[in-house]
């Protein structure tokens, strides 16, 4: 599809303005019904004023810096300042730092330059806190050292998740056709969860409706066990070998995971974030043990 391999192409070209490889990735979004999708690329796109949902890779710990003056006139310049002599309520406004503005705010050229950026500290912080710090001295001005490549490293972060994400979707259509609206939703939704997001978001209406079928389960009944495995997109041929780790441990009441049981957890693991599976990895684990035990009693 012309669309996804323009996508794939800006991607890899280190020149390439982030906000304009994201508004593609926004037609795109839109061309595959995908919410979530739609939601992150506009995010970037526009900037993130809930601190709940700003990515991880936006967020970070910076050093602070200061300057005082103090008797007869001194000055002491550029030192750093220990947060720990802060109340923990003027801690929480400094650490951790979160870049939430707009993607193209961060897509700056940082070529040739070397040293720092710096986040001004707000008046009232200093005035409070301005004798905290140095016996004598008062804190006239501070800052947050930003070091010169974090904002390179958001902006690749970006990139190559939209890659990554791409490429599995051109894949994907592969088997189909060149209509991304015609591909799965739940393979789009996997390959948004495992490449957008890191592969650990389980957005609520899934659990809602594994937590339903987990609830079907009761010891005993690999029926309902296969449907909600059915649900999560593993395969016949691991459940299959599922029946036989179980059948080989035992069913014990209340116990944890058999020794082959638990082998088959790992190697299931390694198969998440497929473009059939419609959850992360790191939820993927936990639900799907959580139904095996409820099929063993747990």
């Amino acid at each position: 599809m012309k669309l996804i391999d323009e996508i794939i192409a800006e991607a890899v070209e280190s020149e390439t303005k982030v906000s304009s490889l994201l508004r593609k990735c926004l037609v795109l979004a839109f061309e595959l019904k995908n919410e979530k999708l739609k939601h992150w690329v506009e995010s970037e796109l526009n900037g993130n004023a809930d601190r709940t949902t700003v990515p991880d890779y936006r967020k970070t710990y910076l050093n602070s810096k200061g300057n005082f003056s103090g008797p007869m006139g001194g000055s002491m310049k550029n030192r750093p300042l220990p947060m720990g002599v802060l109340e923990e309520k003027y801690r929480e406004l400094l650490e951790p730092s979160y870049f939430s503005e707009a993607i193209a705010a961060y897509d700056i050229d940082t070529k040739g330059r070397e040293g720092t950026l710096g986040i001004p500290w707000r008046p009232d912080l200093i005035a409070i806190n301005q004798q905290k710090f140095y016996a004598g001295w008062a804190l006239s001005s501070a800052w947050q050292e930003i070091p010169i490549g974090l904002f390179p490293s958001i902006i690749d972060t970006v990139k190559t998740r939209v890659l990554r994400f791409a490429l599995e979707i051109r894949e994907a259509l592969g088997s189909v056709d060149e209509n991304p609206a015609n591909l799965p939703a739940a393979k789009v939704e996997a390959a948004v969860t495992n490449f957008i997001f890191g592969g650990n978001n389980v957005i609520n209406s899934q659990v809602a409706q594994l937590s339903q079928q987990g609830n079907t389960i009761v010891q005993g009944d690999f029926d309902a066990l296969t449907k909600a495995l059915h649900a999560l997109g593993v395969d016949e041929s691991d459940i299959a070998e599922l029946k036989t780790a179980t059948d080989e441990d035992g069913i014990k009441q209340g116990s944890d995971l058999g020794k082959k049981t638990n082998t088959w957890l790992t190697k299931l693991a390694a198969k998440m974030g497929g473009a059939g599976w419609t959850i992360g990895t790191a939820g993927g684990v936990e639900i799907v043990k959580e139904l095996v035990m409820k099929y063993l009693g747990g």
